[in-house]
């Protein structure tokens, strides 16, 4: 699958489409029925489920590319949690870095990858 076969697929389902980051060339998006994917555009991998549970609206991402960690904010939860990209299992080390106890209405989240 090339490139641009990917990007009319994806179009297709845009439709549900919440939020999405690309980074080099890979879509992480999130869709309306609440799970994670992943698709790059390298049209060599089919999209791939990153977090499917125990997700109720995803509002920020953003990608530590040097650790391969992306964190999220659930703005219902209220919550910052961050999954690793590099692992291929379920629960690819998933962890709540924040919780509701600490944030109010969190929307979005930016990393600096060089600072840690």
């Amino acid at each position: 699958m090339r490139g641009t076969d990917v990007f009319c697929q994806l179009e297709q389902n845009l439709y549900d489409l919440i939020l999405l980051l690309l980074f080099v060339s890979c879509l992480y998006l999130t869709i309306q029925f609440c799970d994670l994917q992943r698709q790059c555009l390298d049209g060599k991998r089919e999209p791939e489920i990153l977090v499917e549970k125990d997700l109720s609206s995803i509002e920020g991402m953003a990608l530590d590319w040097m650790s391969n960690v992306l964190y999220f904010v659930d703005g219902v939860r209220a919550t910052i949690e961050i999954i690793r990209t590099d692992i291929n299992h379920e629960g690819r080390m998933r962890r709540t870095i924040l919780k509701s106890n600490n944030l109010q209405k969190p929307r979005g989240i930016a990393v600096h990858p060089h600072k840690g």
